[in-house]
């Protein structure tokens, strides 16, 4: 840059790259006025006053990150709990970043973990007497409204009619004075769990349980109380609707699209899954569809499980042929509202020459596609994710997680599957003996997509000084310029570009200053510097 002085006042020729200030800057207007800008294609939406990067194809997008696939997927963080040991069944607290497990180790025990370094593995708490009675089989269910996990567990050592207990806890889950385990607050007769799920319809959680004595399928609509006392959070049973009235349920699963609840089950000796189609007026009142019947020609279905893709927007059913132990996958299409709702079925996809035991499936908003834990008869554990094109299912690579891996319910032969949003992960829960006699309990870390940005060492290009619309052309504010439509800055600082395209400063830890980003001149404005002007 060159400087002169004369009777105008000081004149400056060329970029003026300025690193403090003293006052507010509010006036600073673009240097130079009316250059150091360029009109270009946006891909994407771009907001106004975000970082943006230069394409190959000469188009503009912000500075975001995305999550791509991991292919393979990769399983790690491989844990051994040897107290809560028994049909354990746990949920993702995301109000307070941890997991909560119920289980057995003679009486119904609970424990917390959270993840541990950088999220290969876990840390897990002591475990918490829930109540000092035998626990014959357990579930659990995250309740996202109320920020609750409910458990649901058969105290064998009550009678029928109290036997099926429930309990919550109140605003922490750290000790175990935490859960309100007052064996009072009972659901209904000795029961075994089979599935549950959170059902945003009608903001409940829904449990399935197989009735003891009668082997039907029960659904129960439970939520709780939110009081800051724990003796006052109890579970409200809201409705309890019979699946069947006339025949055993031992294998089934649950599945919402966010609108309907799909309560899909083996049905005694019969061939195919039968399943209804539920939708919530309000937590109290339930409509039902007809009972409904999918075959695969004459398979005769054991272990099963169903789960929603909302990328695919399909229904995602896997189970096994009981004659050869085979897994298979189908995709089902929901029309119609109400009692008139209906699902029509897709040709379904055999996994391969597996012979499994159990199954388990659940949806992975991170990688979008259906996540598929498997135990095999040599007792390896395995997953596949499926991917949905129409109506089409495609299986994935199967992928190996441990050995002496066996289904942690007593009905339904199910893995413990949950997904942690803060992580982009999923994780799976397993016992180590066949028919939940083993030592201890085991848990996984999936990782099925990884976290990457769109920003490299030689493509920022400069800032949005307003809004630009996908496929618009707009204009964008290159280094030495200025860019408004900032907040909270504070002037003379140094903001750093992080790869989400947020902002970092000195006093934020593993500071990346080779982004670029800007200096502060107030509040709401910045001057723009580029990559390696910090440097």
């Amino acid at each position: 840059s060159a400087v002169t002085v004369d009777t105008s006042g000081i004149n400056v020729t060329g970029v003026v790259t300025a690193t403090s200030f003293i006052g507010s800057g509010a006036n600073l207007t673009n240097l130079p006025p009316g250059g150091n800008q360029i009109d270009l294609v946006a891909d994407g939406a771009i907001a106004a006053g975000k970082p943006c990067i230069i394409q190959t194809d000469g188009k503009v997008a912000q500075v975001a990150e995305t999550l791509l696939p991991t292919n393979p997927p990769v399983g790690n963080g491989d844990s051994t709990v040897t107290h809560v040991k028994e049909m354990v069944s746990w949920v993702y607290d995301t109000s307070r970043d941890r997991y909560v497990v119920i289980g057995k180790s003679g009486d119904a025990y609970w424990i917390y973990g959270t993840n541990t370094s950088g999220n290969t593995t876990f840390s897990w708490s002591s475990q918490f007497l829930l109540l000092g009675y035998a626990l014959s089989s357990c579930m659990s269910c995250y309740h996202e409204s109320q920020e609750r996990t409910i458990f649901m567990w058969w105290n064998s050592q009550q009678t029928a009619s109290v036997a099926l207990q429930v309990a919550t806890h109140g605003p922490d889950v750290n000790s175990a004075a935490d859960f309100n385990a007052d064996w009072t607050y009972n659901v209904g007769n000795r029961a075994r769990p089979i599935a549950a799920i959170y059902y945003s319809q009608v903001n409940v959680c829904c449990f399935m349980v197989q009735d003891n004595d009668s082997n039907l399928g029960i659904l129960y609509m439970l939520d709780t109380t939110t009081s800051s006392t724990i003796s006052q959070n109890v579970v409200n049973k809201k409705a309890t609707i019979t699946l069947d009235g006339s025949a055993s349920i031992q294998f089934g699963g649950l599945a919402t699209n966010g609108t309907v609840l799909v309560a899909a089950y083996k049905k005694g000796s019969n061939s195919g899954i039968y399943y209804k189609i539920i939708t919530g007026t309000n937590n109290t009142t339930y409509t039902e569809t007809s009972e409904a019947h999918y075959t695969d020609g004459s398979i005769t279905v054991e272990q099963m499980d169903i789960t929603y893709d909302s990328n695919a927007g399909k229904f995602v059913l896997v189970y096994k042929n009981a004659s050869n132990n085979y897994l298979r996958v189908v995709v089902g299409t929901l029309s119609g509202t109400g009692s008139s709702a209906t699902i029509s079925w897709g040709t379904p996809v055999e996994m391969g020459t597996e012979a499994i035991i159990g199954v388990s499936c659940e949806y992975d908003p991170t990688r979008k596609e259906t996540l598929v834990v498997y135990g095999r008869t040599d007792t390896l554990g395995m997953l596949r994710y499926v991917s949905i094109s129409g109506t089409t299912p495609t299986w994935g690579t199967n992928v190996t997680l441990d050995s002496n891996f066996y289904p942690c319910t007593t009905r339904g032969d199910h893995y413990s599957i949950v997904a942690n949003p803060d992580t982009y992960q999923m994780a799976v829960a397993w016992v180590t003996g066949s028919g939940n006699s083993g030592s201890a309990s085991r848990y996984e870390l999936i990782t099925g997509a990884s976290v990457q940005t769109n920003i490299t060492l030689n493509n920022f290009l400069g800032f949005a000084p307003s809004a630009i619309n996908d496929t618009a052309t707009g204009t964008i504010n290159l280094p030495g310029n200025t860019v408004d439509n900032q907040s909270g800055l504070s002037p003379g600082t140094r903001y750093f570009i992080k790869d989400d395209g947020t902002f970092q400063t000195n006093g934020s830890s593993s500071v990346n200053q080779s982004h670029g980003g800007l200096v502060a001149v107030s509040a709401t404005k910045g001057v723009i510097v580029g990559q390696g002007g910090f440097t």
